[in-house]
């Protein structure tokens, strides 16, 4: 009995287990200059999870991250969220990128989703960007929920609308 548990341990922490993925693509400060400059565009935007039962878990009082769709962006998003579009990713599984190199990370701008789960970032030169989020919650001590993002392209004085689930 006692072998039987520790194979059935060993069986369910490999289903949870993630993979470390080596990005390709170095950091180019260059490549994404674009979101340091100011513009007249602007992204507003909500970001929820929706549950099995039908209720929704807003982005409330988490940070809300603007980045430039660089090819060292696109490829984090993809080995995060199987997509360069982005998508969602549990709070349990997926593969992880190394830590994300400072550089990049300071070429980012940030803002905070209200109760409702809205955010906005103004200002923007046109260009195609990534919207990253959270939105969790936990039932019986385990956390539900996980990481969002969207790409947006924007053009010069365009205003968008995001929703990201």
């Amino acid at each position: 009995m006692r072998r039987f548990t520790l194979i059935a341990a060993c069986t369910a922490l490999a289903g949870c287990m993630q993979t470390v993925v080596e990005t390709k693509n170095p950091f180019d400060p260059n490549a994404g200059k674009y979101i340091l400059a100011s513009g007249s565009a602007q992204i507003d935007g909500q970001a929820f999870f929706r549950q099995k039962g039908g209720g929704v878990v807003t982005c409330a009082g988490e940070q809300v991250a603007l980045a430039p769709a660089t090819p060292y962006q696109q490829e984090r998003i993809q080995i995060i969220y199987g997509s360069v579009e982005g998508g969602a990713r549990t709070t349990a599984f997926g593969n992880v990128p190394p830590e994300i190199d400072s550089r990049a990370e300071a070429m980012s701008r940030k803002s905070v989703c209200d109760a409702d789960g809205n955010f906005t970032f103004r200002g923007l030169a046109a260009g195609d960007y990534y919207v990253v989020t959270r939105a969790v919650w936990s039932i019986g001590g385990a956390p539900q929920g996980g990481l969002l993002s969207k790409r947006i392209r924007i053009r010069p004085g365009e205003k968008v609308r995001a929703i990201i689930n």
